[in-house]
């Protein structure tokens, strides 16, 4: 699955939830009043710490970028699924049991302060 696929998918995440904001809008929201701004990023982890690239093509006959664990960052803490507890929150990104990131990329801006992003993890 494509870098521009997960994009596209957590682009359509924040915008339903009214949680991101694309770089535009949130220039053009901070200039228009001071709303809080904060950088929203998705960490993706390669679960086969590589073997999925190099075994993919032998076992499934096609190629395999890798097998993804993802999060999202913000507020400096890691929003992740746990096993079956629900969204965990660590307060130092990049550093779950899932190993090294493999990929970050920027989701955007969230307008959103950390108390109403938690409270809606929470729903």
């Amino acid at each position: 699955v494509s870098v521009l696929y997960w994009k596209g998918l957590c682009a359509t995440l924040c915008e339903k939830h009214h949680l991101c904001a694309s770089n535009k809008e949130a220039t053009q929201a901070s200039h228009a009043s001071t709303m809080p701004r904060e950088e929203v990023y998705l960490y993706k982890y390669d679960l086969t710490d590589g073997m999925a690239r190099s075994m993919g093509p032998r076992m499934l006959g096609m190629e395999l970028e890798g097998v993804w664990h993802t999060s999202v960052v913000a507020f400096d803490h890691e929003y992740l699924f746990d096993g079956g507890v629900g969204i965990e929150a660590e307060d130092s990104p990049g550093h779950t049991e899932f190993g090294p990131v493999d990929h970050v990329i920027s989701m955007g801006f969230t307008t959103k302060t950390k108390a109403e992003f938690e409270a809606w993890n929470a729903e």
